[in-house]
């Protein structure tokens, strides 16, 4: 079996909406399950404890039910989300400012790769992939470089997506040529503790 199992997306008119919850609660204990979907789908997947969960800013909102009017609003509730939920890792994508990855005890902020945009037509796909690429890259590393070096792979996989009208595979060289120009900061000193009162 895989190390890693995503459930992206929507889901077919008719199925259980409880699907993915099901699915993280059969499978949790053989693979890291990843969640990459939005509404009730997502809401309800977060009760079983994925892995990892990858909203953009909009699904993010959508679920805290208000909007997020700065970087430290978004990395708090997802603070929250994680104790509550027991999820090891958020992801959050913001668009052309890049992203957030958020644990228990670390924050980490990814910058956009500045590139000329075609298509964002799964720029979020592209970005996880990258990302777990590098997770099974980076296998037997220290926690904060793996994250860190995983990152970097995933604004990289993202950035050359959307920078292509037309999507094929990318290479190996041009994903490690394109993930040495993305800027990663660890900015977890800043955030733990955190509570929105």
């Amino acid at each position: 079996m895989s190390d890693f199992l995503v459930l992206s997306g929507s889901i077919p008119r008719g199925m259980n909406v409880e699907c993915y919850k099901d699915l993280i609660n059969k499978l949790q204990r053989h693979c890291k399950v990843v969640v990459d979907a939005e509404g009730e789908l997502l809401r309800l997947s977060m009760d079983s404890a994925p892995y990892m969960i990858k909203p953009n800013i909009y699904e993010l909102e959508s679920i805290c039910g208000k909007k997020l009017q700065s970087e430290y609003e978004v990395i708090i509730i997802c603070k929250n989300i994680i104790t509550c939920k027991n999820i090891r890792y958020i992801i959050v994508t913001l668009g052309e400012k890049g992203c957030l990855l958020i644990g228990k005890e670390i924050v980490l902020k990814a910058k956009a790769i500045p590139t000329n945009v075609q298509s964002t037509v799964g720029a979020g796909d592209s970005l996880l992939a990258g990302f777990i690429f590098g997770l099974i890259e980076t296998r037997g590393s220290r926690e904060v470089d793996a994250l860190i070096s995983s990152l970097k792979y995933g604004v990289a996989s993202s950035s050359i997506g959307i920078s292509n009208k037309i999507k094929t595979k990318i290479k190996y060289s041009e994903l490690t040529y394109y993930s040495q120009k993305v800027v990663v900061e660890n900015i977890t000193e800043s955030y733990i503790g955190g509570e929105i009162q």
